[in-house]
């Protein structure tokens, strides 16, 4: 299955009902699997949305993001580990 990159701006607006793209980033998540495709997000990203929601939105929906039930997998490391 080919994966598509869910950016920041992306999980603010599926996060943050009162956002002018909530509707359509729920409609368009939802519609990933009928056209063959998973959603993923680098650790960055992660990072990056917390710190959004934090600010803009306070704990409670910072927290949504950290207890999300996101696959694991389809989080990805930005950078390879240095071995």
């Amino acid at each position: 299955m080919a994966q598509v990159l869910v950016d920041t701006s992306a999980i603010y607006a599926l996060i943050d009902k009162d956002d002018s793209y909530y509707s359509r980033a729920v409609a368009i998540l939802r519609s990933l699997p009928r056209h063959g495709l998973s959603p993923f997000l680098t650790n960055f990203i992660v990072a990056e949305s917390h710190a959004l929601l934090l600010s803009r939105l306070g704990a409670p929906h910072g927290g949504r993001l950290c207890n999300s039930p996101v696959k694991a997998d389809a989080i990805q490391r930005a950078l390879k580990e240095k071995k």
